[in-house]
This record gives C-alpha cells, sequence and structure tokens, in this order.
C-alpha cells in the first residue's frame, strides 16, 4: 500500500528542490497533491482552538488548574476540603441591579466580594455605601472599561492609585480591600511589580458562566451549578443592561449552594477559613481585609 501522505511531501520536497512552481505536475498524482497534506496542520490548529474555547466555557477548572500553576501570583481558587467559596461581582455598582443584588444577599445572610468600577462609583457613591453597610468588601475592577494590559505601566498604576483612594474613603473602618481583578481577565508581567508596591493581590476565579453573554439566567445557573467546588471563586457581573438576570441567578444559585451544604463568603473570608497561606502568590494575613459578618 502507497502512503500518499509521505508521496505528497516527497513530491513537494522534489519540486522545490527543481526549481519548480508550486502545482506543476509530475507523475501520475503530481504536486498538487501536497496541498490537501499541508492543509492538515492547519485543520487540526482550528480544532485544538475550538476545544479550547468549548473546555473555558464548559469545563474551566480544567484550565485554571493549569492556569494557576503558570501564573502563580494570580489566585484562581483556594485549596481547601471545606465547603466554602468566595462569590465575586465584576462591573459595580449599578442602579439597575445592585439594589436587587444586595437585598437577595441581605436574605440568605451572604457576603461578597464587589469589584467596583471607578467612574461607577463616583457616579452611584450612595450604592458603595450600601454595599460597605451591607458588610460586604470592596476590590479594584479599575477606573475605566478599558483592558488593564493596555494601560501601560503608569496609567495603570495611576489608576490602581485612584481606585485605592476611593475604597479608602468609603470604608475608612474597613481599611483598603487589596484585591484587584483586571479587565477582562488578562495581566502581564509588568503588572505585578505596581501591585506588590501597592499591597494588591491579584484574582480571578475559578467558576464562571460567561453571564455576560449568555442571555439565559437558566443556562448561566445550571453551568454553574456545576463547576461548584471546595475553595472555588465565583464570578458574576454587576451592572449593564444584559445583567438584569443576575438577580435571578442569584437567587437559583444562592438555594443550590446550601442544597449542597456551601457557605459563600468574601474573598477575604474565604482566605482567612481556608487557612490557607500561599508564599509564591505574596498574600500575606496582614495584608487581608476583615469584613465584619455583623
Amino acid at each position: 500500500m502507497v502512503d500518499w501522505r509521505y508521496q505528497s511531501w516527497r513530491l513537494q520536497v522534489l519540486e522545490s528542490s527543481q526549481g519548480l512552481k508550486p502545482g506543476t505536475r509530475i507523475g501520475r498524482y503530481g504536486a498538487k497533491a501536497s496541498r490537501g497534506f499541508l492543509r492538515a496542520p492547519i485543520t487540526l490548529l482550528f480544532v485544538g482552538i475550538l476545544a479550547l474555547v468549548i473546555i473555558a466555557h464548559l469545563y474551566p477548572r480544567h484550565l485554571v488548574g493549569l492556569a494557576s500553576h503558570l501564573v502563580p501570583k494570580v489566585l484562581f481558587s483556594f485549596s481547601t476540603t471545606r465547603k466554602l467559596v468566595a462569590l465575586t461581582f465584576n462591573d459595580a455598582p449599578n442602579p439597575a441591579s445592585t439594589p436587587a443584588i444586595l437585598n437577595i444577599l441581605a436574605e440568605h445572610n451572604v457576603k461578597a466580594t464587589f469589584f467596583i468600577v471607578g467612574k461607577y462609583s463616583q457616579q452611584f457613591p450612595q450604592l458603595v455605601d450600601d454595599i460597605i453597610q451591607g458588610g460586604h468588601e470592596l476590590g479594584s475592577h479599575m477606573w475605566e472599561e478599558k483592558p488593564s494590559h493596555k494601560l501601560g505601566p503608569e496609567r495603570f498604576e495611576r489608576q490602581l492609585q485612584q481606585m485605592d483612594d476611593m475604597i479608602q474613603s468609603h470604608s475608612p473602618r474597613l481599611g483598603v480591600a487589596k484585591w484587584f481583578r483586571p479587565r477582562p481577565g488578562w495581566v502581564d508581567k509588568w503588572m505585578f511589580p505596581i501591585l506588590e508596591r501597592k499591597n494588591y493581590h491579584a484574582v480571578l476565579g475559578s467558576m464562571y458562566a460567561h453571564d455576560k453573554h449568555v442571555n439565559s439566567w437558566k443556562a448561566v445557573a445550571r453551568l454553574l451549578r456545576a463547576q461548584v467546588h471546595p475553595g472555588g471563586i465565583l464570578i458574576l457581573h454587576d451592572g449593564g443592561s444584559s445583567r438584569n438576570q443576575t438577580a435571578l441567578v442569584l437567587t437559583a444559585l444562592l438555594g443550590d449552594l446550601k442544597k449542597q451544604g456551601y457557605r459563600a463568603m468574601t474573598l477575604s473570608n474565604l482566605f482567612q477559613e481556608s487557612g490557607e497561606y500561599h508564599p509564591e502568590r505574596e498574600i500575606r494575613p496582614n495584608s487581608i481585609v476583615r469584613v465584619q459578618s455583623g
């Protein structure tokens, strides 16, 4: 039996060595046969990328495990066997969704970490105060809706300090919440020295359902339910016209967590409850804000 893949490769080498133009016929099948073989690696690459996208959407924990080793200074989850998870919200505050979220959290006696956006917080300062008064925690999601890694070191540090001052102005009795979540989940190595100087810690998550893009709250809740695991960090979004479903998702999710015996809490509380200490992630107990449960 003739291995035509080998023959095609051999014909391609032959035409190159003889200075023939690609596609010149040589023998019975011709050099054009090599084109199909050359498409194979491209097809495999496309399939591989598609597989990664599917895994990222449906089974993020598989990629999170790899990412936590590649980028150890970013916190993705906590190592614990206890049924504890951190509940976090991006893009707060927003008058269309934040009050409903706070009411649901109060009904379930659950505290969460809200990653606030500076320009929204400046526009709706009372909502930020409401978050604090509810016993929740603030984290930095930068001042504007621009990818953090595209800001450049100087602008990034300036915005980080600007957010730091704003958070401190809203929660002086609690201190500065030292959690930073990059937009839109991308970090660059030049960020870490700046974060270290400001005593901030980069955190992403291990449970997410792309609620920003999925319009079905039932689908979002179902995806999150399948991802729940001890020590996980859950990401939802607050604010925006497409986020009104967050209240429905949150109600279903908190019910599911309770049925499974899980407790949801802030990032700082989960850090302390889990008893975890990661020197390689440079998370130090004295830099963590303790949010009172009462």
